[in-house]
């Protein structure tokens, strides 16, 4: 059975991986992920460009999964990066979920906290990039948040009408996975063309 989660394809090098995975069922395909997103990681640490001044802003609702799992996938790419999430309502805590399905990838986010948008008030950012169901007209962007360009991520909540535990964690690994996937054409290119 082919595999249904995305497969990146950021490097040539990568064209191994990604011709081995489209042969794997999902439950293979899930342990297959946590040895082949560390691989992308480690292969790009020595690709990383200059990135000073590229700022990246996340905005969710809550800030306490998608938001939160999004800045950390970004952030694993190229910690160069200046990246930032927040929420207009935020959570007190992050979800145990979250943290639980992107341990599976090699990413830790349990030492992250929620934050408010206010808290970035008056700053510019190069990219804003909301996070929720709402499409990018629907979310009403607080005046304080400056950016110069705007783009948005609509993945449904996990936790919106799930009857069990096992479904949000199955769905949290789908919208992680769609945020690999996502996030790798943003950074390698829309970043890393756009300072090339």
């Amino acid at each position: 059975m082919q595999s249904s989660v995305p497969i990146p394809d950021f490097d040539c090098n990568a064209t191994m991986f990604k011709n081995i995975a489209n042969t794997l069922s999902d439950t293979t395909m899930r342990m297959f992920c946590s040895l082949y997103f560390p691989y992308i990681l480690a292969n790009n640490q020595t690709k990383q460009n200059d990135y000073h001044g590229v700022s990246i802003f996340f905005l969710s609702e809550r800030n306490s999964c998608r938001s939160q799992m999004a800045e950390a996938i970004l952030r694993n790419f190229d910690s160069e990066l200046e990246i930032y999430s927040a929420g207009l309502d935020p959570a007190d805590h992050i979800s145990p979920i979250a943290i639980e399905v992107m341990k599976e990838i090699g990413i830790d986010i349990q030492p992250a906290e929620p934050r408010r948008f206010d808290e970035f008030a008056d700053r510019r950012f190069t990219y804003l990039i909301t996070v929720g169901e709402s499409t990018h007209e629907e979310l009403d962007i607080p005046t304080g948040i400056k950016y110069e360009r705007k783009l948005h991520l609509g993945f449904r909540s996990p936790y919106k009408n799930s009857k069990s535990h096992d479904e949000i964690r199955q769905k949290c690994r789908e919208v992680r996975d769609e945020l690999v996937n996502e996030l790798e054409y943003f950074y390698f290119r829309i970043i890393k063309k756009s300072v090339c």
